[in-house]
């Protein structure tokens, strides 16, 4: 039976076809392939669609996906727009997340779709990190000569820049240029690839201990200001990506900023785009 197992940040998935078909992977995912052992299980089906109404909603995107529950399970819904007001994907889980079913409508072969991608691919492991993993982030992680700096910040901040001034320098690994896990490895901060990379397209599955934390301002000169732990915890929060459907995996992932706000050093970094921002970053170390 096709199988493809994936690892993020130590976090294992196995997807498995239900129907004995080949399991088309988007080609970011390749990097993360593992044969470990899984901590959940995800099987395909791409032939039958059930018809399933949400007994109770407790997310809606308001466009695209919904998150709600019926028989005891939960139930996530996604549309697109070129396809109607019916699902082009359902997803039925366990309660605890640990196995579910994927079901691909046959009449959306026309959208290309993928049995693991956005959103449902990042929704998922948002679920699984949250259950006392880690976070994951908006922000450009770079393993520099195995020091992990995270830099943070919003759409157009500047991770996907900073990832490229930073990218051919000796020593220098880019985790990824728009989605960083941050969670404790061994009793340590850490921070971890993921697949889902920005404008750099730019990912892979390394990891490094987390030594830094830089908020992203773009300025006329390259210039740091210290942060205090509540203001670095709010400001991390700020830039997570959280599990807002479930209210316990909202408390675990605060909780966490805090504690990572206590360990790491944060900084609000104004920087000039060129390669100056290399040698101005290591000279804090």
């Amino acid at each position: 039976m096709p199988n493809f197992k994936v690892t993020i940040g130590g976090v294992t998935i196995a997807l498995v076809s239900a129907d004995d078909q080949e399991i088309n992977i988007k080609a970011r995912y390749r990097p993360f392939q593992t044969a470990g052992n899984c901590q959940a299980v995800l099987r395909i089906h791409q032939g039958s669609f059930p018809l399933i109404k949400m007994g109770k909603i407790n997310f809606d995107s308001g466009a695209t996906w919904c998150f709600g529950t019926a028989w005891g399970k939960n139930i996530l819904h996604f549309y697109n727009l070129d396809f109607g007001s019916h699902p082009y994907q359902t997803v039925v889980l366990k309660k605890n997340f640990s196995s579910g079913d994927i079901y691909l409508n046959p009449q959306a072969k026309k959208l290309n779709i993928y049995p693991f991608q956005y959103p449902f691919d990042e929704i998922y492991f948002i679920h699984l990190f949250s259950l006392g993993v880690g976070i994951l982030t908006h922000s450009c992680g770079i393993n520099d000569q195995g020091r992990g700096l995270l830099f943070l910040g919003a759409s157009g901040a500047g991770k996907s820049t900073m990832a490229k001034l930073w990218e051919k320098e000796k020593g220098v690994t880019i985790l990824n240029d728009d989605r960083v896990l941050v969670r404790q490895w061994q009793g340590t901060p850490y921070i971890f690839g993921t697949p889902w990379y920005g404008k750099s397209q730019v990912c892979c599955a390394d990891r490094a201990p987390l030594k830094g934390i830089y908020f992203l301002k773009k300025a006329n000169k390259n210039c740091l200001k210290a942060l205090s732990p509540a203001e670095t915890a709010a400001r991390i929060a700020a830039t997570a990506f959280l599990p807002f459907w479930d209210k316990k995996g909202i408390e675990f992932a605060l909780s966490f900023c805090v504690e990572i706000a206590r360990k790491i050093p944060a900084w609000e970094i104004g920087f000039v785009p060129d390669k100056n921002i290399v040698d101005f970053v290591r000279s804090q170390f």
